[in-house]
């Protein structure tokens, strides 16, 4: 993001592979402390485009 332009692509792709890596570790502990997923917390609390974005990035609901 340095200088003139930005690639979107990396951009992306970097944002995108550290949501993965910290999101496990907060599914991990919502599930331990109020053994509900992630995947049913957004699910349950978010809704349109928002919300189909944010279950395609956590996976799976397990």
């Amino acid at each position: 993001m340095k200088g003139l332009g930005t690639d979107g692509n990396t951009l992306i792709r970097v944002v995108v592979f550290r949501f993965k890596i910290d999101i496990l570790g907060i599914g991990r502990e919502l599930l331990t402390m109020y053994g509900k997923s992630l995947y049913s917390f957004i699910k349950g609390d978010c809704s349109g485009d928002y919300r189909n974005v944010l279950l395609k990035l956590c996976g799976s609901e397990d």
